[in-house]
């Protein structure tokens, strides 16, 4: 569950106000009802990126056959078409307590491993994986995201596009329209495409609907 549906389910528990939360995705859709014409022309000049992920974990702690201590791995490959195909990798084991790794692929291989099974995606990475740690063994459970393929999503995050003033767009994305909130990563001009920007974004507008709600009270 998104942190932009407990807000909702927040607000619909604890008040009667028509208000609403916007989660701003950047992915081109036209939005019904209409937006005002400068906060569709921020989305429109806005980058939207692709990341995916496969995340693997372990149940033995014995089959943490890699450095604990290192956050992350980075696989290089004999060609430059494979460098990127998955390659990247995020350790999370001491954070989840549990054997846990998180492969990352973006761009256009992003895009591409969409087009794949989850078995071929599990073999490649696992590929991967063995030629960095030729003892590791096969994961208890994978699961792969395939963020271009949501329908309320269509991406993983917004990005600065060449000529265009990134700050100025996502504070116009962020600002209410009559008792119409908008947050996201998008609407963050200092962390955005990261969740600290979405969660940021997301508390801001839930604690200046409250205000409304609560004016005068």
């Amino acid at each position: 569950m998104c942190y932009w549906q407990v807000l909702f389910q927040y607000f619909e528990q604890h008040y009667s106000h028509p208000l609403f939360l916007f989660h701003v995705t950047i992915d081109g859709t036209p939005n019904s009802p209409s937006l005002p014409a400068n906060k569709q022309a921020s989305i429109d000049n806005m980058g939207y990126g692709l990341i995916n992920k496969c995340i693997l974990t372990w149940n033995d702690p014995d089959a943490l056959v890699w450095p604990e201590d290192k956050l992350w791995f980075l696989l290089v490959t004999p060609t430059d078409e494979t460098s990127g195909e998955w390659t990247t990798f995020f350790n999370g084991s001491k954070f989840k307590g549990y054997p846990t790794l998180t492969a990352w692929v973006g761009g256009s291989e992003a895009a591409d491993a969409e087009t794949r099974s989850d078995d071929q995606i599990a073999n490649k990475v696992m590929n991967n994986l063995i030629a960095m740690f030729p003892t590791i063994g096969a994961p208890d459970d994978i699961v792969i995201t395939r963020w271009g393929q949501d329908e309320n999503v269509l991406g993983a995050h917004s990005f600065p596009v060449a000529g265009r003033d990134f700050a100025d767009d996502a504070s116009n994305l962020q600002q209410n329209v009559g008792n119409v909130y908008f947050a996201g990563e998008a609407t963050s001009s200092s962390d955005w495409a990261t969740t600290t920007g979405a969660w940021d974004t997301g508390e801001e507008a839930a604690l200046a609907m409250a205000q409304q709600l609560t004016a005068g009270v």
